[in-house]
């Protein structure tokens, strides 16, 4: 049996300073690039990398400094950048810099450690480096290389870490049946006349998810209660799973959203992907509506970054053809 049982990991308390402005719920009409009012980060100097031990988690955020990003005073202005490109059958990771922090939003699946310090040395990193990794959601190809960086704070929502671990104990559980998996995943009814679907499904996560590869528990910050750095937002995008969050980061050339899962591809092709069915399928179609409205790069799940703009042009250049 794997080890996903949430009692071994002991969930840490929570005590950290909630701030409603830290996360939000993307509303019906709500521009997801209205800057709303910044928080200011509690303050921490990070040590000095001489003395630091691979057990050493570096503090909340870091200090004070601004500049000035489309007409809007920043501290420490955000660059994002790919460093694993989604596809059929691997999830994006992005990185996230400022002159104070390095944020790793998603880690992917096990198989892709190398790939993934690969990528961050060719940015002159290494795992001691980041300071945060976020999690958009708990799925194995989303957050299964969390534990390498054993310096960083871990951020994801305390809601979606349940939901995961108590359909993690379910899935490795020796009475599991069908019935239990729909509570978790309604939409799978729609393969009742072949459940050898859903078991497959079951299989795959049994072999990859691994509580243990999310990381130590003293490193974990829970969104609902993390005040986040200035210049980037988190945004509940439900659907594909009901805690998902997508992030949003103001940059000098303008606006990225990390979306996740919640757009899994730029397009209609979701179905070409393999990853997890939403658990509303009609939740998950209005998030992607409302995400699809986003005047900026997009990064999705499954897919590589693009621009509104851009996708246009290519649906108008396959229409002519």
């Amino acid at each position: 049996m794997l080890p996903c049982s949430r009692k071994r990991l002991n969930l840490p308390p929570i005590g950290f300073r909630k701030e409603s402005t830290g996360s939000f719920t993307l509303g019906l009409g709500e521009d997801p690039l209205s800057l709303e009012k910044r928080l200011a980060c509690t303050a921490g100097t990070r040590p000095s990398e001489s003395h630091e031990s691979a057990s050493t988690i570096h503090p909340v955020c870091g200090g004070a400094g601004s500049r000035l990003v489309a007409g809007v005073m920043l501290n420490h202005p955000w660059t994002v950048e790919t460093l694993i490109e989604g596809g059929a059958l691997q999830a994006s990771v992005s990185l996230a810099r400022n002159d104070e922090e390095v944020v790793l939003i998603d880690s992917g699946y096990p198989r892709q450690e190398k790939q993934l310090l690969d990528a961050l040395a060719q940015h002159g990193l290494t795992a001691r480096s980041v300071t945060h990794v976020v999690n958009t959601h708990l799925h194995f190809d989303h957050s299964q290389n969390n534990h390498l960086f054993s310096r960083a704070r871990i951020v994801c929502s305390r809601r979606e870490f349940e939901w995961m671990t108590d359909l993690c104990d379910r899935l490795t559980s020796d009475s599991l049946t069908l019935e239990q998996i729909y509570k978790y995943y309604p939409e799978l009814k729609s393969f009742e006349d072949d459940p050898k679907v859903v078991w497959a499904m079951v299989k795959v996560v049994q072999r990859f998810w691994s509580v243990e590869r999310l990381g130590r528990r003293e490193q974990f910050l829970w969104l609902e209660d993390w005040v986040s750095p200035d210049g980037m937002k988190a945004i509940h995008t439900p659907g594909h799973v009901p805690f998902h969050y997508s992030y949003s980061f103001e940059t000098r050339a303008g606006a990225v959203l990390v979306a996740g899962d919640a757009m899994v591809t730029r397009g209609d092709a979701d179905q070409n992907t393999m990853t997890f069915p939403p658990t509303r399928r009609a939740e998950y179609e209005e998030t992607k509506k409302k995400l699809l409205g986003f005047e900026g790069t997009i990064v999705p799940g499954h897919d590589a970054l693009f621009t509104l703009t851009a996708l246009k042009h290519e649906e108008a250049r396959r229409a002519e053809k």
